[in-house]
């Protein structure tokens, strides 16, 4: 039997001492990402691949230990420099294709630094299960990227 497709938008929102364009930098760069971007220490995140322009694609490899690995494909929509950044974005494990999201991260100017904004629109096709662990993901992660931002600084 076919799950039913559940649609979740997330939300998070981090202030951030320090400016908009490094926050847009550290989102654009596979060095700076693979740093962050994964939600907690014992959560790897390798890039196979990052083109970050409209069009590009960056395909990533996320490992945490005991589980199976999870492969993310993300295509860039728009690129607005030092401000925003769009793209869609498949996750997949064992070779099914568990969700797809339309991702949005706004860096806005803010007192003492700056504002970041991620709205994850999510289809996931697992039942639901994918939206948990986007949420976490997405949470520490974005905890991960203010940190290292911060020390940039």
């Amino acid at each position: 039997m076919t799950e039913q497709v559940k649609h979740e938008t997330l939300v998070f929102e981090r202030d951030i001492s320090a400016p908009a364009e490094l926050v847009y930098r550290a989102f654009i760069d596979p060095d700076a990402r693979s740093v962050w971007s994964s939600p907690s220490e014992n959560v790897t995140v390798r890039y196979e691949q990052s083109d970050a322009c409209v069009g590009g694609r960056d395909v990533s490899v996320c490992s945490a230990p005991e589980q199976p690995d999870i492969r993310i494909e993300q295509i860039y929509c728009d690129l607005v420099d030092g401000r925003r950044v769009v793209f869609a974005e498949t996750v997949e494990t064992n070779g099914r294709r568990m969700a797809a999201s339309l991702v949005t991260a706004e860096m806005r100017d803010a007192e003492g630094g700056s504002k970041l904004i991620v709205t994850a629109q999510i289809a996931a096709f697992d039942g639901g299960g994918i939206i948990k662990g986007a949420r976490f993901g997405w949470g520490g992660a974005l905890d991960r990227l203010r940190e290292y931002v911060v020390r940039a600084v």
